[in-house]
């Protein structure tokens, strides 16, 4: 789709005529936030990009109740009667994903949005607006298919922000899609609203809770979109937020077990660390878990602080397995490497996992049992 005009900080409010009139409650807004992630593929996911964009709406002021999709059993019945009893005067809906990615088994998840949106028209006429990572990937034919409203490609927290705040006054943009650009750092970051109930289901039902510590990837994979969800700027929280939200977690959720979100963990230039010493000072040693990448920045001395801090596992982005697929994906190190990071985290005692594709650029006949016999040489690790 072409740009919106609104690819900046400030949201283009020309009044659109065939909008209805402004919300009249003192500038205060009662949103209905939905999460309509159904995957439960390898396990369920908290909402966090939701959560966030929650906090950043009850810090203006809103009133914002969450819905989980998946938490009521993947029930319309359920969307009506949550919008009859909240009557929200605004709809944010979260789209995580738009299919599972698995050609073998393929589920794609956009005609239930379309339903859940059908449901929600049912119920009351507000606008509802589109967010999250799936509609942020393909935004244009994601709302015509949906039938929704508006949508905010990107950063939701500030520009669904002044969305709400502009449509209290009956002002609503000309343009259906608005485009945020990666512009929040350090404490611009909101922590997530972790909801007490929500977080029980998925507490129970993946065992972990999320965290995120950075927005921003700088690497340059071929296949990947957190470059165009996040940019290709390292955007730090600071870590002593992150690990507050830790300890909130633990302490008031019981949550037994962290997953960090971010795209990579490890980044190049050791920022990471800094989370890492937090997490130590405090002697927090709750079970984690993270994506890293195989770097010389690794060390024996950081990956034994990890684990004294409590990281049990390390997802490993490997992804080809033989040198000249690896660079045809755009990968910065080899296949070497990639066995030396394993080795590193398990001489620690951290369990590891890869995960590879075959049929990468570059690759031949030759490539696929030069990928077969390297597998072969990692030890003890889950592929």
């Amino acid at each position: 789709p072409a740009r919106s005009s609104c690819a900046n900080p400030e949201v283009d409010t020309r009044r659109n005529p065939d909008d209805t009139a402004g919300i009249v409650r003192g500038g205060r807004v009662k949103i209905l936030l939905v999460s309509s992630n159904m995957a439960e593929t390898p396990y369920a996911v908290y909402p966090l990009g939701m959560s966030m964009v929650a906090a950043a709406l009850k810090r203006d002021g809103h009133e914002v109740v969450l819905f989980d999709y998946l938490q009521q059993g993947q029930s319309l019945d359920a969307v009506r009667e949550t919008v009859r009893r909240v009557r929200p005067e605004l709809v944010g809906l979260s789209i995580r994903n738009i299919d599972n990615v698995n050609l073998l088994n393929e589920q794609r998840y956009i005609d239930s949005v379309r339903q859940i949106v059908q449901a929600v028209r049912q119920e009351t006429a507000v606008k509802i607006v589109l967010g999250g990572s799936g509609f942020s990937v393909m935004p244009g034919p994601v709302l015509e298919a949906t039938g929704a409203d508006y949508g905010v490609a990107g950063e939701g927290e500030r520009f669904f922000c002044q969305f709400v705040a502009e449509a209290a006054a009956g002002r609503y943009p000309a343009e259906r899609i608005l485009y945020a650009p990666p512009q929040l750092q350090g404490a611009g970051i909101p922590s997530a609203h972790y909801e007490p109930e929500l977080l029980e289901f998925y507490l129970k039902s993946g065992h972990m809770a999320s965290v995120q510590t950075k927005r921003g990837c700088e690497h340059g994979c071929v296949y990947c979109t957190y470059p165009l969800l996040e940019g290709r700027v390292i955007r730090e929280r600071e870590p002593a937020a992150v690990v507050d939200d830790m300890e909130t977690l633990v302490h008031r959720h019981q949550a037994k077990y962290i997953f960090f979100t971010d795209s990579v963990f490890n980044d190049n230039r050791g920022r990471y660390r800094a989370v890492v010493e937090e997490m130590r000072r405090r002697n927090l040693r709750t079970p984690w878990t993270a994506f890293f990448k195989p770097s010389p920045e690794l060390d024996d001395g950081i990956v034994a602080t990890m684990r004294e801090t409590g990281l049990q596992a390390a997802e490993i982005g490997s992804d080809a397995p033989a040198d000249a697929t690896l660079r045809g994906i755009g990968k910065d190190f080899t296949f070497a490497q990639i066995d030396q990071c394993n080795s590193l985290f398990l001489k620690h005692d951290v369990a590891t996992a890869h995960y590879f594709m075959f049929g990468c650029p570059g690759e031949t006949p030759e490539t696929v049992l030069e990928g077969i016999s390297n597998l072969k040489r990692l030890q003890k690790t889950a592929i």
